[in-house]
């Protein structure tokens, strides 16, 4: 096990609302769950929606929130901007415009400012395309 961070949505909707988990990344019979610290040193064990995990980029955006596989970003740097979805391609993060043909794929420059404007499971209408 890494000591990468993950976020899901737990499998159990609570109140009628859907809850964001972050933590490390397990399975139990093979079903993905993410461990949460308690307060007693021991860890929750929460299980998740399999298709909602997304792993933290180890990156964050303008207003100090982390920026996860899934979500839907805006980026702007000296000299370009685009907007898309995070994916993780061949063991690094993109961000994909499938907005654009063809589809673009950016990889996370050091010098762009970020902004998280959702994620693809709670707001996929960001990411439509209008004509």
């Amino acid at each position: 096990m890494s000591n990468d961070i993950y976020r899901g949505k737990r499998s159990l909707e609570r109140f009628g609302k859907s809850i964001w988990i972050e933590g490390e990344l397990d399975t139990v019979f093979d079903d993905p769950v993410i461990l949460v610290p308690k307060s007693n040193g021991r860890k929750a064990v929460i299980l998740i929606v399999p298709n909602t995990l997304g792993r933290y980029t180890k990156r964050i955006d303008k207003n100090g929130k982390k920026i996860f596989g899934g979500d839907i970003v805006h980026f702007r740097t000296s000299g370009l901007s685009g907007y898309g979805e995070v994916k993780e391609d061949n063991g690094r993060f993109v961000i994909v415009d499938k907005r654009k043909k063809p589809t673009r794929y950016y990889p996370f420059y050091d010098d762009a400012i970020y902004r998280v404007d959702g994620n693809i499971h709670d707001n996929p209408e960001l990411l439509e395309v209008t004509e």
